[in-house]
């Protein structure tokens, strides 16, 4: 877990979100996959692997 962001550095969930996933509906697991690529991208924008 990245201790600034709050996220796990290799799916880039936060806690919430992983400890949540598996009584997630579909509905909500899209949306947290959609923000991961939100993540992803903001990360690649900024210069971070």
């Amino acid at each position: 877990m990245d201790p600034l962001s709050g996220q796990c550095i290799g799916c880039q969930r936060t806690l919430e979100e992983i400890a949540g996933w598996s009584a997630f509906d579909n509905t909500t697991r899209l949306t947290v996959l959609e923000r991961v690529a939100e993540r992803r991208q903001a990360s690649a924008a900024a210069g971070k692997p």
